[in-house]
């Protein structure tokens, strides 16, 4: 059950969203610049934000202990959002992606600092870097675009309707195996779970397995 907030988004409270299905179709956590899974445009490069290269860059120094300032390359000026509170997702000189939180921010203004927990980050030159942002209800401005509060417990969602057939994911495994042989697993669909299997399993068999969606990540949980 839910309701429409000022937003025009379907507001209501549940436990803890880490992905999100209506009538079996996967929702886009809410992102910016804009991006949808329904039409693939999540994975094109273009659709990500980047940096100035002749501003301050870094450092970034083991553990990331204190938040780093990014300057955005007029996109983020232009867009006149407050980022503060979103998660970063940065792809750091066309290497290694990593996410943070987004802990200042002004609307209108090319500054923002991300708080990283990263170990380490090896090459970490401005070129060919890139990110976007992602889980505030004001980046939901496309249909099946949704954005989810972990400490409010509030889940947004981009909708013309109110959902009938929506569903979250519960549980990373559906299936545990261990120290095991001889093991047949056929004739079984998976959604939004998967299997599994580790130490020591001799003759396993897969047989006529289907994994829809069996992977994810925890960063809309903060995680």
């Amino acid at each position: 059950d839910g309701k429409k907030d000022a937003q025009g988004l379907w507001a209501c409270m549940t436990d803890a969203v880490q992905q999100l299905w209506v009538g079996g179709e996967q929702m886009t956590p809410a992102r910016w610049p804009d991006a949808l899974w329904n039409d693939r445009s999540v994975f094109n490069a273009s659709r990500w934000a980047d940096f100035w290269k002749n501003k301050p860059w870094g450092p970034f120094p083991d553990g990331t202990p204190d938040p780093i300032r990014f300057y955005d390359r007029e996109q983020l000026v232009e867009s006149k959002l407050d980022a503060t509170g979103a998660i970063f997702v940065g792809v750091i000189a066309h290497m290694d992606t990593f996410a943070g939180t987004v802990v200042n921010h002004t609307a209108g203004t090319e500054t923002f600092d991300v708080q990283l927990h990263v170990d380490r980050i090896g090459n970490s030159k401005a070129a060919n870097s890139i990110y976007y942002l992602e889980n505030l209800p004001a980046f939901a401005n496309q249909k099946t675009e949704w954005a989810y509060s972990a400490t409010e417990g509030q889940l947004w969602l981009n909708a013309d309707e109110a959902p009938k057939d929506a569903r979250r994911k519960v549980q990373t495994y559906a299936l545990e195996i261990t120290e095991a042989q001889y093991v047949t697993v056929a004739n079984l669909t998976f959604f939004g779970t998967t299997i599994n299997a580790h130490q020591e399993i001799d003759y396993m068999t897969w047989d006529t397995v289907g994994l829809n969606y069996p992977s994810f990540g925890r960063r809309m949980l903060g995680a």
